[in-house]
C-alpha cells in the first residue's frame, strides 16, 4: 500500500499533468543511491502526445532531488517476464525477423502461446516497450505482425532480444 503523502502527491500531480495534455501518463521511481527520485512522462505509447512529453521533460526546473525523463526507458535485463491478466509471458517467448519499411522496422513476432486476444497483444506491447524503450519503439519500429510459434522454425528466427542491436544500428545510420 501506499504511504498517504505519496497518495496526495501522485494524485496531484495527475491532476496537473493532465492539464498540460490529457494523454500524459507519469511513473514515480524509487529513490537511487544520491538520494533522487526519477519521474518517468510517458506518452503510453500514442505518438501523438509525444511533442507533449518532450516539450514537458525539457522546461522542467532543475531539482537537486528529481531526475526528469521523458518516455519510458528499456530496462537493462535481458531476461524479463510479465504477468499481465491471465497471460505470462517473457522475451525468452518471443522470437522474430524483420524487413526495413522505409527507415523503420517491420517485425514479425512469432510468440510461444500466441492468443489474438487485446490483453495478449497488450502484454506484447508492454514486453516490447521494455526491451527498447517507448520512443525507439514508436519511431524505429514501422509495422509489427504477430503469429504463434513454429517451434520447428526457431531456428530460422532472431531472438526478440537481438532487436536490441538493429534498433541500435538503424539510429547510428539515421544520425550518419
Amino acid at each position: 500500500m501506499m504511504p498517504q503523502y505519496d497518495q496526495e502527491m501522485f494524485s496531484e500531480f495527475s491532476e496537473q499533468i493532465q492539464k498540460v495534455h490529457p494523454g500524459l501518463v507519469f511513473d514515480f521511481g524509487p529513490r537511487n543511491t544520491d538520494g533522487k527520485r526519477e519521474l518517468t512522462i510517458s506518452a503510453d505509447g500514442i505518438r501523438d502526445v509525444f511533442e507533449s512529453v518532450s516539450s514537458l521533460v525539457h522546461t522542467a526546473p532543475l531539482l537537486d532531488r528529481w531526475i526528469f525523463n521523458a518516455f519510458r526507458k528499456p530496462l537493462d535485463n535481458d531476461d524479463v517476464q510479465i504477468q499481465f491478466g491471465d497471460i505470462t509471458i517473457g522475451y525468452g517467448d518471443i522470437y522474430f525477423r524483420y524487413q526495413d519499411d522505409g527507415g523503420k522496422l517491420a517485425l514479425e513476432l512469432n510468440i510461444r502461446g500466441f492468443q489474438e486476444t487485446s490483453e495478449f497483444q497488450n502484454a506484447i506491447f508492454i514486453l516490447m516497450d521494455a526491451l527498447i524503450g517507448e520512443y525507439d519503439m514508436e519511431t524505429k519500429i514501422g509495422y509489427i505482425e504477430m503469429i504463434s510459434l513454429d517451434e520447428g522454425m526457431v531456428d530460422e528466427l532472431l531472438p526478440i532480444i537481438s532487436a536490441r542491436a538493429l534498433i541500435d544500428e538503424l539510429r547510428r545510420a539515421q544520425l550518419n
